[in-house]
């Protein structure tokens, strides 16, 4: 084996191992901001009549302000500045007129059988960008919960395509045959 081959195959065992590595260590950090709409504790048309557990995950030395907003009848009836905090935070919260974040367009009490939408959001203090969005939907004089979703935020996150790893495999079993003939 000439020093050109030698070296090509020192390329591309060192790339074989050096990129499960980076991509194990990049999804180590991928989990991302979650916010989560956790139990409806009790539920109405009136204000304070609905309450709700919720629980924020994020960064750990990460500043987050928390947004809740309550639609219904395509209004905003709260929009409301909950607080900050660092990392995680959780808490059973009510729902109320408020326009402490931005504009209400509507007040409580809501007309029967209304279907309400309750968000968390979740900003990035520093800039106010939503890092994460949990959402429930429910009719405010029955319960019925008509959707519950917790949205994580985009976020890009590198993940080792398949025909990469095939390709690797490929190149692992040409290496080992040559290995073998060569012996």
């Amino acid at each position: 084996m000439n020093k050109f081959s030698k070296a090509v195959c020192k390329v591309i065992v060192t790339a074989l191992v050096a990129l499960p590595l980076i991509t194990a260590a990049s999804l180590s950090h991928a989990a991302g901001e979650v916010a989560t709409i956790t139990a409806l504790t009790s539920f109405g048309c009136a204000e304070y009549g609905t309450n709700f557990d919720w629980t924020m995950n994020g960064e750990p030395a990460t500043e987050y302000r928390i947004n809740m907003v309550v639609e219904a009848n395509g209004q905003t009836v709260m929009n409301e500045d909950v607080n900050t905090f660092t990392g995680s935070s959780s808490s059973n919260y009510a729902a109320y007129f408020s326009d402490s974040y931005g504009p209400a367009t509507d007040n409580w009490p809501l007309p029967p059988n209304t279907i309400m939408e309750i968000s968390m959001i979740m900003r990035l203090e520093s800039d106010q960008s939503i890092a994460a969005t949990g959402t429930m939907s429910l009719n405010c004089t029955t319960g019925d919960i008509t959707s519950w979703i917790p949205q994580p935020a985009a976020t890009s996150v590198p993940v080792m395509p398949l025909w990469l790893l095939g390709f690797m495999g490929g190149i692992l079993s040409l290496l080992g045959m040559w290995k073998l003939r060569k012996a």
